[in-house]
């Protein structure tokens, strides 16, 4: 018998190779979903030959050397920080990856931080702290972030976090800056700390993370935060008490049902009754979406555009 999150990595993996007898040529497509570990604690009950079996036990090893390499560096952020009174507050990265089963499948990339406590000068002092610290500052100009590099990692100090463009982005970004921060530490990995926000913010910034890519490029990792952010601690009370106010009030309500809901359709998510109102047909669409955009893009093309064009008017948008 199966575990929720066992049968639900089973239904990616499906998805993923298009059937449980996986064919060579289907591996680059769970690379461009940027997912390849995931799924290896039930690998098991695919078919599978040795010579793509060992692939996968050496992927399996650089994902978990990779993710101790970048707890270590985020640890050595965190202690320089704080030494200097200062807090960064993980968007995304182990923020989302302390809600999988595992948290170390969840591939992690740079490290994207806000710092605390939000002071008018808070940036630049942090800035030059960390050249004097051996960060090397990266030249590109974004006005959410400023760029460093460090022992192969990339971090982005935010300024804030939504691009500020619509009223429910600028509420978002209250709501982040209003919040206090969590110590945290993730399941089996104890002697790393780090810092991030209650459970109902970082929902929010799941579901904006997932907005802001609906356009620019929707990949299935962003849907799979938000999946195991669900099944961790999204019950009905929590919704109806807690997260739901918020999405009302950032208008992500409608795109919070609706990925729930494409999750239970597709991907083996359990049933939850405040998801039960979503249209169906958008869901199997935006899943559509999914499949043929990639991990963040990387296999957009025009006709991306055009489904996301058939989601928005099939739902009457996600806003909402």
């Amino acid at each position: 018998m199966h575990s929720t999150a066992d049968q639900m990595l089973i239904k990616i993996s499906a998805f993923v190779y298009d059937a449980t007898e996986v064919p060579h040529h289907r591996l680059p497509m769970l690379y461009d979903q940027a997912i390849s570990v995931l799924v290896y604690d039930v690998i098991g009950h695919c078919k599978v030959d040795d010579t793509l079996k060992m692939k996968w036990t050496e992927a399996f090893a650089r994902q978990v050397a990779t993710f101790v390499n970048y707890l270590e560096e985020q640890e050595r952020l965190v202690t320089l920080l704080q030494s200097k009174g200062y807090t960064p507050a993980i968007l995304k990265g182990l923020s989302a990856a302390m809600y999988y089963p595992e948290p170390a499948y969840r591939a992690v990339g740079d490290i994207d931080f806000l710092p605390f406590p939000r002071e008018n000068d808070g940036v630049e002092k942090i800035s030059e702290l960390l050249r004097n610290s051996g960060f090397i500052f990266s030249e590109d100009n974004n006005p959410r972030h400023l760029g460093f590099s460090k022992n192969g990692i990339s971090y982005e100090m935010h300024r804030y976090f939504s691009m500020k463009e619509t009223k429910g982005e600028k509420e978002i970004d209250e709501l982040i800056e209003g919040s206090t921060v969590v110590e945290r530490c993730l399941k089996g990995w104890p002697e790393y700390h780090f810092y991030s926000f209650p459970d109902e913010i970082n929902g929010l910034i799941f579901l904006q993370h997932i907005n802001q890519h609906l356009i620019s490029g929707l990949g299935l990792r962003q849907i799979i935060d938000w999946m195991f952010f669900v099944e961790s601690v999204v019950t009905d009370e929590f919704w109806k008490q807690t997260l739901k106010p918020l999405t009302d009030k950032v208008g992500l309500t409608t795109l919070a049902i609706t990925v729930t809901k494409m999750c239970e359709i597709s991907l083996e998510e359990p049933k939850h009754s405040w998801a039960a109102t979503a249209d169906e047909k958008a869901c199997r669409e935006l899943f559509q979406l999914l499949d043929e955009s990639g991990n963040f893009g990387r296999k957009k093309n025009r006709k991306d555009n055009s489904v996301t064009t058939v989601l928005n008017q099939r739902a009457g948008g996600f806003k909402g």
